[in-house]
């Protein structure tokens, strides 16, 4: 076990054995490391970082912040305070929107799941503590969309000149495909909750992803389609125009470069154009129903570039005929369906587009736009 002491109070790493690490009445960092720790933080501004294991925290006074990392395992924290301390989820795995947690309130406090992860938050005052309320407190990092070890993939840049038919074998843990023929096949590969980690294909073709893999990546500079399927996915395009098309499940889509097609399909899906003119297709009114935890996260949407797709669908689900839509700008839904509204709160970094489809001046559907204050009808194709 190392210490060291600082003027803002101690840094304590654990050992890969049981260790019970105690911190100052100052602000303290705490690091567990890879063993079943119990670690806490006392008075002071805490950062404790669990580790590997099961392990039991408490930050003592002061806000505190817990970073949890991804172990699978089940982790306990007692004495917390909501709205005063914070949950950095940064490394649980493919985690990029909190709907994705299954969150159960107790009579204490509140229980948070996700792919293996289970997390016990135990109150200060005993009370229960509402899902809004620990969703407020959860600080996800944006860098970690991906996990971290496919970063390495990212230096590999050169395909076969002549490339043959290949059949991979699956396997346990986080295992990488390289995709340049079209009879290349990929054979038993392991589910994730058996122990079959998270997967990539690198694809130098167009590509549907079969069942077990969860991420897939273009490369080279051809304008590329890839499909997922109903488990939660990520598609990433490379520099030509890709179409990506995420199925069922919450997705994530990243165009890259290039002017993409991003399909989401149903499930609460993250869209990311980045460069380009871009186009957010909807094919169904259920790929982005109303709702927090149901509908689309788009992000770097570019006004006179990108556009939303609404072709396919119809303004009227009430009545036999197709019929189209009506930009209103902000005002409130009139009762008439087709009706397609935007507006923003909180700082106007984001807006919240909805769509009335039946008539009864409610939204049918919302698409969040991240960084985006104001939508216009030309955003719309229609």
């Amino acid at each position: 076990m190392e210490l060291v002491t600082g003027d803002m109070g101690d840094v304590l790493f654990g050992d890969p054995s049981a260790n019970t690490l105690s911190g100052t009445a100052f602000a303290d960092m705490i690091d567990g490391g890879s063993g079943s720790d119990i670690l806490s933080g006392g008075a002071g501004d805490d950062l404790i970082r669990d580790g590997a294991g099961i392990d039991v925290m408490n930050g003592g006074a002061g806000a505190d912040t817990f970073a949890l990392a991804w172990d699978q395992m089940a982790d306990y924290i007692t004495g917390y305070e909501p709205g005063i301390d914070r949950l950095d989820l940064s490394d649980w795995v493919m985690l990029r929107n909190p709907s994705q947690l299954q969150i159960t309130e107790t009579a204490n406090g509140v229980e948070l799941r996700y792919r293996g992860e289970f997390l016990s938050i135990r109150s200060l005052d005993d009370s229960p503590i509402s899902a809004e309320t620990i969703l407020a407190d959860i600080t996800l990092g944006p860098h970690r969309y991906l996990p971290e070890w496919t970063e390495a993939i990212l230096a590999f840049d050169g395909r076969p000149e002549l490339p043959v038919a290949t059949t991979h074998q699956g396997a346990l843990g986080n295992t990488r495909f390289v995709i340049d023929h079209v009879d290349d096949v990929i054979l038993n590969e392991i589910g994730f909750s058996q122990g079959g980690g998270i997967d990539t294909v690198e694809t130098w073709i167009d590509y549907q992803l079969p069942a077990n893999i969860e991420i897939l990546r273009m490369q080279g500079e051809a304008s590329l389609s890839g499909w997922g399927g109903f488990a939660p996915e990520a598609l990433v395009g490379n520099r030509g125009a890709n179409l990506l098309d995420g199925g069922g499940g919450n997705d994530l889509l990243n165009g890259k470069e290039g002017n993409d097609i991003l399909i989401g399909g149903l499930g609460a899906d993250t869209l990311v154009g980045e460069a380009g003119a871009d186009v957010f297709r909807y094919l169904s009114h259920l790929d982005s129903p109303a709702g927090a935890d149901r509908r689309d996260f788009i992000n770097g949407f570019e006004h006179g570039l990108d556009k939303i797709d609404l072709t396919a669908l119809d303004g009227n689900l009430s009545t036999a005929a197709r019929e189209g839509f009506r930009f209103i700008n902000g005002q409130a839904f009139s009762g008439s369906a087709g009706e397609i509204r935007s507006f923003t709160w909180g700082g106007n970094n984001f807006n919240l587009v909805e769509i009335d489809l039946t008539g009864n001046a409610e939204a049918d559907m919302q698409i969040f736009i991240n960084q985006t204050a104001q939508m216009y009808a030309s955003d719309f194709l229609i």
